[in-house]
């Protein structure tokens, strides 16, 4: 920690209406900082959380909305940033969407691996060349994976029998060391050129996937989830995805981190896939009923995007869940991790489709289609996580969904074994219950590939027509784009 003097800034969207625009901001000093607005009708300092003598401050400010586009400085001490307002003659929407920004081998204060922000390079010179409105981040923000081989405590735990680790507590001097691994992460890992920039001069929409926790969350057995260093490591990763993803403090009230975002005709929808998840739930009750809700609060707006971090529509993995699963334990702790097949048992049962979640997934197909059913909306779902870029559609009848899903940012493609899988179990129209019907679509006009093997992000436009343009942007590889 004392190699960070200051933090940020980071610049979050918080509600935007016809009259008014608000955000916050994220900037961490050992002092106070000098934060000014131009423009802002009122702006309002609060200090929100401490580490190591390092305070972090949170700016809100609102903005008078007006007809024209315009650039807002903000400056923070001496050094001034800048950010793009949608106006509201301003029809087109610009929205970029990004995903699993880093790997499974990440520590704080690492060398950088040459080349680990080439894409966020490309984010960075794209806005600089047509501003974006909204970046949103849709999961694996960082990965904290290494506070298990990193935190003594946690690896002595690793080496103690299941029954031990079931009941054992978490004692208060690893708990303050991992709250600093996990401050750590994220100073580090998004203090990184580019990708830094882009969190200063964009608003910021972010939802956690896993790896913000750690590997497989949601997805172990209930006596792990249940466990008490399981609970506080839980506890210690969200203190830091508030903070850092959000701006804000916790609130211990809160059942789960959904979140909606209004941006005139647009609306974002993010639900929380992790907080509640478990071997047999993706989202508890009160979830799903935030959800309706939601959509029923948006219902005048035509356009929806909803950020799934995990893909609704992707290749067909769920028949391997309970083999993977149901491998014996005893025996996979024997095999090198490369042979052993329990590693990928989190992979495949974080997704919709398996079965304990196939009812849930059931669920959010049928309320998406009936949103474009009955109200009319146009809906498409952006999601990350598998480490290859796709275009899905989900369709009944006359209704169709689109799904975007630009994975990675940072992470290396998933391997060529991996996409050559998903492109043989997807090749054919996937019938589901009958009348749903999803299709992994290829990619390019002269060819069969439904699979983009390379680094990636998406840009998405929506014109006053209501079409979408959606672009990947890709490594070493030309673009791919898509009109909707």
């Amino acid at each position: 920690m004392s190699n960070f003097k200051t933090f940020g800034p980071v610049l979050y969207a918080d509600a935007i209406t016809q009259e008014t625009a608000t955000f916050r901001i994220l900037y961490a000093a050992a002092v106070k900082p000098m934060l000014y607005v131009e423009q802002a009708t009122s702006q309002d300092v609060v200090a929100i959380n401490s580490i190591e003598g390092l305070t972090f401050w949170s700016l809100r400010f609102v903005l008078p909305r007006e007809a024209v586009s315009r650039r807002i400085q903000y400056h923070i001490d001496s050094k001034a940033y800048a950010f793009t307002l949608k106006g509201l003659s301003q029809q087109n929407t610009r929205v970029a969407f990004v995903s699993c920004n880093g790997s499974e081998a990440d520590r704080p204060h690492q060398p950088i691996w040459p080349g680990r922000n080439t894409m966020w390079e490309d984010v960075h010179l794209n806005h600089q060349s047509n501003p974006f409105y909204l970046l949103i981040h849709g999961g694996d923000q960082i990965y904290a994976d290494g506070v298990w081989r990193e935190i003594t405590f946690l690896k002595y735990w690793l080496q103690r029998p299941r029954e031990e680790q079931y009941i054992a507590p978490l004692p208060a001097d690893a708990a303050i060391e991992i709250r600093k691994y996990y401050f750590d992460c994220y100073m580090h890992q998004w203090s990184q050129i580019h990708m830094r920039d882009m969190l200063a001069c964009v608003p910021n929409a972010m939802m956690w996937d896993d790896h913000d926790i750690f590997d497989g969350w949601g997805s172990w057995n209930a006596s792990y989830q249940d466990s008490p260093v399981y609970k506080a490591v839980f506890s210690i990763a969200r203190e830091a995805f508030m903070l850092f993803q959000r701006g804000l403090s916790v609130d211990a009230a809160a059942t789960h981190l959904g979140f909606d975002l209004a941006y005139d005709q647009l609306v974002v929808i993010a639900p929380d896939l992790r907080s509640q998840r478990s071997r047999k739930r993706v989202m508890a009750e009160d979830q799903w009923v935030w959800l309706h809700n939601t959509f029923d609060r948006h219902a005048g707006r035509p356009y929806v995007l909803l950020a799934s971090s995990v893909p609704l529509a992707t290749s067909h993995f769920s028949a391997l869940d309970p083999i993977l699963t149901g491998f014996p334990s005893f025996l996979a702790r024997r095999l090198p991790n490369w042979l052993n097949p329990k590693r990928f048992a989190d992979d495949i049962h974080d997704q919709w489709r398996v079965k304990d979640h196939r009812e849930e997934w059931h669920s959010m197909l049928n309320l998406l289609l009936q949103r474009v059913q009955g109200a009319g909306q146009k809906i498409a779902v952006v999601s990350g996580e598998i480490h290859l870029g796709a275009r899905s559609t989900i369709r009944r009848g006359n209704a169709e969904v689109m799904q975007y899903i630009a994975s990675a940012i940072a992470h290396k493609p998933a391997h060529p074994a991996v996409a050559w899988a998903c492109e043989m179990l997807s090749k054919d129209r996937q019938d589901i219950k009958g009348d749903i019907d999803i299709r992994i679509e290829k990619f390019f006009d002269k060819g069969i590939k439904r699979y983009l093997r390379a680094r990636n992000w998406l840009s998405l436009d929506i014109d006053e027509a209501g079409v979408f343009d959606a672009v990947w942007h890709a490594e070493n590889t030309p673009a791919v784009a898509h009109r909707w």
